[in-house]
């Protein structure tokens, strides 16, 4: 299914957003909490006005048949939720890529269980990385790495739909700031 053409310049522009506060505080990572804010800026200038965009909306407000866990308590919530026809459409979870791969893996499967309960809502989490190649998603040549990846423990499996990227020369894709966005599957 084709990716929502809104989607695009937000993710290149958290991109250019994360190397622009690189040259000012060079030494000072930006936190998750950050990167979601300009994130719900970006997404929000760039949505059709038939579409509305929530932050922090709870899980359990999206499916009645969720079940919950050590990993998607009563409390959690989303970070981006993009509403069409006031119908939750895309829920987005948004990690920093520096906060490992058991981080990333609880995201994951969060939304694959929100996935399992609500088969019409296409849920992303979108990857950042600060001036560093997160491997797992992206090439050597900077590039999605492309195939469909188990989720462990599930049925479900996740892919890299979409890598933007800000790069301070074309030749050494290992310092350029990335976004990845990756789709799960059921």
């Amino acid at each position: 299914m084709a990716l929502p053409n809104w989607i695009f310049p937000p993710l290149q522009g958290i991109t250019f957003w994360v190397s622009h506060r690189r040259t000012i505080y060079p030494k000072y990572p930006l936190g998750e909490s950050a990167l979601i804010a300009e994130l719900c800026n970006l997404t929000q200038t760039h949505l059709p006005n038939d579409h509305e965009l929530k932050c922090e909306v709870s899980y359990k407000s999206l499916s009645n048949k969720l079940k919950f866990d050590i990993n998607l308590t009563k409390r959690a919530r989303t970070d981006l939720v993009v509403y069409f026809m006031e119908k939750p459409s895309y829920v987005f979870e948004v990690k920093r890529a520096s906060a490992g791969n058991k981080n990333i893996e609880k995201d994951l499967l969060r939304l694959a269980k929100l996935k399992f309960c609500n088969s019409s809502i296409r849920v992303f989490l979108i990857i950042v990385s600060e001036a560093q190649r997160p491997e797992n998603y992206v090439s050597n040549k900077g590039v999605a790495i492309r195939g469909n990846n188990k989720l462990n423990g599930t049925k479900a499996r996740w892919r890299v739909r979409s890598v933007k990227k800000a790069a301070h020369s074309f030749k050494n894709k290992n310092s350029a700031s990335y976004a990845c966005l990756i789709e799960v599957l059921i």
